[in-house]
């Protein structure tokens, strides 16, 4: 057994998560470039008064995941794990998400 086996599944679950939390965090800044560009048509009637609840919501949770991944291979104070920070992140999503298509009346997802 070489010394690098025994690292590799840190380094693949590391990878794993910092590509995950990129992926969502860059979802996160293109769902904010659209409710800026959507806050002033017919659609958003409903989610006008709501918008700056909305963008702090969706900018907290992208600033959260650009946070979490700069923290990647530091130690923690929480001592979560990869596997515990990925499913805190997505949880959070999960919510963020359901909690969007209520205010903006789209259907579920």
């Amino acid at each position: 057994m070489r010394p690098d086996d025994v690292t590799e599944p840190v380094d693949r679950e590391t990878a794993e998560l910092k590509r995950c939390l990129s992926e969502w965090a860059g979802l996160a800044g293109e769902l904010l470039d659209l409710l800026h560009e959507q806050v002033n048509g017919e659609s958003s009637t409903n989610w006008r008064p709501h918008f700056d609840q909305i963008v702090r919501a969706v900018t907290h949770y992208r600033d959260r995941c650009r946070s979490e991944i700069a923290q990647i291979g530091r130690w923690r104070e929480d001592e979560l794990e990869t596997d515990e920070v990925h499913e805190m992140l997505w949880e959070q999503g999960d919510r963020l998400a359901k909690w969007l298509q209520r205010m903006v009346g789209s259907p579920q997802i």
